[in-house]
C-alpha cells in the first residue's frame, strides 16, 4: 500500500488507531521527527491531514491526554511549519501566510470597546493610568501563486514626536519583518489596504531625501475600494482625525493604485470580501486552498476580545452594519473551522472558533 493511500484510508480505523497509523507513516516514509521542527508535510499529506485531524481537534475539548495534543506537540510540522528564519507560518499547498507586526500603538479603551462598559473589559486587559490600551499593528503577508501579497502595512514612519507621545506609538518594523524573511519592498506584487486608516496604510508610503513622499512598495498594486478612497479624500469630522492625505495620494501619483468596486480575486483562492462597518469600503481577505481557510479582518473584528457580537468600537461609522456583518462572518468561521487573524491583536493575533458549554471562545494559533 502507498503513503497516501494508507493516509487516505485512515477512516476505517478508530480514532486513535489512525493517530498511530499515522504516525507510523509518517516516521518510516516522511522522516519526521522532534529534532527537526522545520519540516513540513508535503501538501498532498495536509490534504488528508486537515479534515482527519485540523477540523476534529477544533470541534471538540482539547484535554492534554488526546492524540491530536500529543501529536501537534511532538510534530509541529504537520500544520504548523517554521519558515524562513524560524518564523512560524500556517502552510497550504502552494500558499504559505506569515502574520508580521509593525509595532504597537495604545488606543483609549473606551472607544476599542464601544458600549461594553470598563468594569467588564478591564478584567480582560488592562489599561495604564491614562486608560490606554496597547494595541497591536499586524500585517499579513500571502504568498502564493509566485506572488507575494501583503494585507496592510502598518503605521510606518512618518510620524513626528508629539504624535508618537500623544499615542505611544512605537512602529516602522514592518521592513524589518519582511527583510528577515529575505523579502525587500521590490518583491511586493500587491498590497490590500483594509481601509485608509494611518494605522493600517501608513507604511504604504515613506519620506526620501529631498522630502518627497513615495510609495514603500515600489513594484505593487495598491487594492483598495474607491468608496474608501472618496472617503479619505473628504472624510467628516468623526473620521478625520484617522487619515493622513500622505499615506495614499503619493500611490494616485505613482500610478500604483488600483480602485475597487466590490469584491475581487487577487490570484485563484485569495480574495477580498468588502465588508463597511468600521468605515465605507472597508474589506477583508479571505483565503481557501483545499478546504482550508482563513480570514484576515482588519477592523470588522480587530482582536480577539471583540468576537462578542456587541463588542463594537465606538470608532466604528456604521456599527449597525459592523454587527450584521460580524454575525454572518462568525457563524460562517465557526461552521467551517477557519482561521481567523487579527490585525491589532497583541498576545492572540490568531485562532480557531469553538463552543465551550453554549459560549464561543478562540482556540489561539501561534503566528
Amino acid at each position: 500500500m502507498s503513503d497516501f493511500e494508507a493516509i487516505s484510508n485512515l477512516s476505517k480505523h478508530s480514532y486513535v488507531s489512525r493517530t498511530a497509523v499515522l504516525l507510523t507513516h509518517l516516521l518510516e516514509d516522511f522522516k519526521v521527527s522532534k529534532d527537526s521542527p522545520g519540516t513540513s508535510l508535503c501538501a498532498e499529506c495536509f490534504v488528508h491531514l486537515e479534515p482527519i485531524f485540523g477540523w476534529r481537534a477544533r470541534q471538540q475539548d482539547r484535554g492534554s491526554g488526546r492524540p491530536w495534543d500529543q501529536f501537534t506537540a511532538a510534530f509541529p510540522g504537520n500544520i504548523m511549519s517554521l519558515g524562513r528564519n524560524g518564523r512560524r507560518s500556517m502552510q497550504m499547498k502552494e500558499m504559505g501566510i506569515y502574520l508580521l507586526n509593525d509595532g504597537a500603538v495604545k488606543v483609549d479603551g473606551g472607544s476599542i470597546f464601544g458600549q461594553v462598559p470598563r468594569i467588564a473589559w478591564e478584567t480582560m486587559v488592562k489599561p495604564d493610568r491614562k486608560h490606554r490600551v496597547r494595541w497591536g499593528i499586524n500585517s499579513l503577508l500571502i504568498q502564493a501563486n509566485g506572488k507575494n501579497i501583503l494585507c496592510d502595512v502598518g503605521a510606518g514612519s512618518k510620524h513626528d514626536d508629539e504624535e508618537r507621545e500623544t499615542t505611544g506609538l512605537n512602529a516602522n518594523r514592518l521592513k524589518k519583518e519582511l527583510r528577515d524573511m529575505d523579502l525587500a519592498p521590490k518583491d511586493i506584487d500587491y498590497v490590500v489596504l483594509t481601509h485608509l486608516h494611518f494605522m493600517h496604510a501608513g507604511g504604504g508610503t515613506r519620506r526620501v531625501r529631498n522630502g518627497d513622499t513615495v510609495p514603500t512598495f515600489p513594484q505593487a498594486r495598491y487594492l483598495v475600494q474607491r468608496e474608501a478612497w472618496e472617503d479619505a479624500l473628504t472624510p467628516n469630522e468623526l473620521g478625520k482625525g484617522s487619515f493622513r492625505s500622505e499615506d495614499y495620494l503619493p500611490l494616485e501619483k505613482a500610478g500604483q493604485i488600483e480602485f475597487l468596486d466590490g469584491d475581487y480575486e487577487i490570484v485563484p483562492g485569495v480574495n477580498i470580501k468588502v465588508t463597511g462597518g468600521h468605515c465605507r469600503g472597508h474589506q477583508v481577505v479571505i483565503a481557501e486552498r483545499l478546504g482550508s481557510r482563513f480570514a484576515y479582518l482588519g477592523d470588522l473584528v480587530p482582536s480577539a476580545y471583540h468576537l462578542g457580537l456587541p463588542t463594537i468600537s465606538s470608532l466604528d461609522q456604521f456599527p449597525e452594519n459592523t454587527l450584521e456583518q460580524k454575525r454572518d462572518l462568525l457563524a460562517t468561521a465557526e461552521r467551517d473551522g477557519w482561521l481567523l487573524l487579527f490585525s491589532h491583536g497583541v498576545e492572540t493575533r490568531g485562532g480557531y472558533l469553538q463552543r465551550r458549554n453554549g459560549k464561543l471562545t478562540l482556540n489561539p494559533v501561534t503566528l
